[in-house]
């Protein structure tokens, strides 16, 4: 299916070069006469197509067709004008992200955070609709915080201006780096709205939990916590189910959570990683009744389950390979 910026792209490919000089005259006016947000003239001067589609997307985002048109209309190319309404499909079918934000159900779309945050020289990362902000720092530039103080108050600002809400009671911070170092940033608390966001020793990042030497102690100690929970329910009702059955169970409930983002423990000392090789020996003996002072390791190749160092390696040399191969290099 045609994105929209391809077909955005493919109209302004058909305006001669006048043409699109005089419509980027009428973009760098529009959004101040119509009251929405304004491109700057220094992006606009030496802009290409590409670029012009870029610019509009980032400002306009769903709004980014109306403006077309009626700048196709000020230029008096009414032949792009109606092809362009011919060609434009439902904007829910092709360009909204689905979230479910506190005023409503209703669909609305990320895209123009991106350019909010890149104004403030912020590196950033997305998943649906969490989102992690980075800035690195040497330990005596704590007066770059300024910056990410500023970046956040312009999301809330964008966030409330369509009908969301950013939580501050949700908003994380954490430093990492060298304990003498990083405690010199923690001093520099960051202030949302009133809202003093300190410095947390972990955070949650998509299931896993970062602390601030990266050792992930507090994340292998959660999944153990987790993991020998389950393990006890499910050995209660060993006795009545079925082989297959118990498979599915301790599949679902133990080793997707040692399997889970395991690429990251590659440098994790062995003594920490040996309680979740306890939890897998644990795992095995309840799926096959291997009695406690009975050896494990012929269990777990019987199983075909690797050890949890062996797995974590292989996965390590799993995404290499894909790396290598140029495979699901974009997030």
């Amino acid at each position: 299916m045609t994105t929209p910026k391809e077909i955005l792209l493919g109209t302004l490919k058909d305006l001669r070069r006048e043409e699109f000089e005089e419509f980027k005259w009428h973009l760098k006016n529009y959004g101040s006469v119509e009251g929405l947000p304004a491109i700057p003239e220094s992006e606009l001067e030496n802009a290409e197509r590409t670029d012009i589609v870029d610019l509009m997307f980032d400002a306009y985002s769903i709004n980014t067709f109306e403006v077309t048109k009626n700048l196709l209309g000020s230029i008096n190319r009414n032949d792009l004008l109606e092809n362009l309404n011919n060609t434009i499909p439902e904007p829910k079918a092709f360009w909204e992200i689905p979230l479910q934000p506190s005023a409503g159900n209703a669909p609305i779309t990320m895209l123009p955070l991106g350019s909010i945050i890149r104004r403030h020289s912020i590196n950033f990362h997305c998943y649906a609709d969490d989102m992690q902000l980075y800035l690195s720092m040497k330990p005596g530039n704590t007066h770059q915080l300024v910056k990410l103080q500023e970046c956040l108050k312009d999301i809330k600002t964008w966030m409330a201006a369509n009908f969301l809400l950013l939580n501050s009671d949700k908003t994380e911070v954490i430093v990492l780096g060298p304990e003498n170092l990083r405690n010199m940033v923690s001093k520099q608390i960051l202030t949302l709205d009133g809202i003093t966001l300190a410095s947390s020793n972990t955070v949650r990042n998509l299931g896993v939990i970062f602390d601030q030497d990266m050792s992930f102690n507090a994340h292998i100690k959660q999944i153990c916590k987790t993991a020998f929970f389950h393990l006890r329910n499910i050995s209660k009702v060993r006795n009545i189910l079925s082989q297959s059955d118990a498979e599915k169970l301790v599949h679902a409930f133990i080793t997707s959570r040692l399997d889970y983002c395991n690429s990251l423990l590659s440098g994790c000392p062995k003594n920490s990683l040996k309680s979740l090789q306890l939890i897998q020996n644990a795992a095995a003996r309840v799926l096959t009744g291997t009695r406690k002072r009975e050896h494990i390791s012929p269990v777990l190749a019987s199983l075909h389950w690797l050890p949890v160092v062996v797995a974590i390696f292989v996965e390590c040399l799993s995404i290499n390979q894909s790396i290598n191969q140029s495979i699901n290099l974009l997030y």
